[in-house]
């Protein structure tokens, strides 16, 4: 799909969730816009529109720098405030995983004295801990490359097979004249 279809669908889906969110509707008749039920008191209506001219435009947010999917990472350091919680939970469990990994090291160093051996746990949890990373790196791979264009096409290819597929086991109609 062309990333115009993307970004009408994202239009689409955030002006339904302002419009049934906010429990108001509107109705453009004659170039007049009427909303339903009418603010009262001190409430205020906001709204964001486009002319027609700027109908056909790139549609960018107006934050900079925001990351909300895999193929718009910046090659520069991402600001963390805007990473999507599924790039901040991953962040989050490797940095776990990062600190297990010292704090094993810094375990399994240790000596107690106990036959001059090191502190078992350490070197458990020092194993863990990396296992752990590779298994997050891993996983990130793995995700970008679901995500990627080719793979996407590859799936969408396969849709229209099994599509196809399933069209040409419907039987034909008889016709009887």
């Amino acid at each position: 799909m062309p990333i115009s279809f993307d970004a009408m669908k994202l239009q689409a889906i955030e002006l339904n969730d302002q419009i049934r969110k906010s429990a108001y509707s509107f109705d453009l008749i004659n170039n007049q816009l009427r909303i339903f039920p009418v603010p009262h008191g001190d409430r205020k209506l906001f709204f964001e529109y486009v002319t027609i001219s700027q109908k056909n435009e790139i549609v960018r947010d107006n934050r900079p720098n925001i990351v909300t999917d895999v193929m718009n990472v910046p090659y520069r350091n991402p600001i963390y405030t805007n990473i999507n919680t599924v790039g901040r939970l991953w962040i989050f469990r490797y940095a776990a995983a990062l600190c297990k990994e010292i704090e094993g090291e810094t375990t399994a160093r240790l000596d107690y004295g106990v036959q001059g051996q090191p502190y078992a746990k350490g070197g458990e949890m020092l194993t863990t801990a990396r296992t752990e990373k590779e298994s997050l790196i891993t996983e990130l791979k793995e995700m970008l490359n679901e995500t990627s264009r080719r793979n996407q096409l590859e799936r969408k290819q396969l849709e229209s097979q099994y599509l196809r597929d399933t069209l040409q086991q419907v039987p034909l109609p008889i016709y009887i004249l």
